[in-house]
């Protein structure tokens, strides 16, 4: 799921729900994903989702399109 809302800077700010095992280090390795990428985070909420297992983690972050955030 990705929703988009346009900043004052020109570029816009994603939400993107992202489900990932539940793993020691799983957050970490997503979390990288974004930093190397030159992405910084605006928010970030982690939940164990309705499957055991696997976690939800919402994540808002700033790009000028979502395509350049999800490849």
């Amino acid at each position: 799921m990705n929703q988009e809302t346009q900043t004052q800077t020109g570029t816009h700010t994603h939400t993107l729900l992202v489900l990932l095992q539940d793993k020691p280090g799983a957050l970490h390795r997503t979390v990288t994903l974004f930093r190397r990428r030159g992405y910084n985070i605006a928010s970030l909420h982690v939940e164990r989702s309705e499957v055991a297992g696997i976690s939800r983690m919402t994540v808002a972050t700033e790009a000028p399109s979502s395509e350049q955030v999800v490849r």
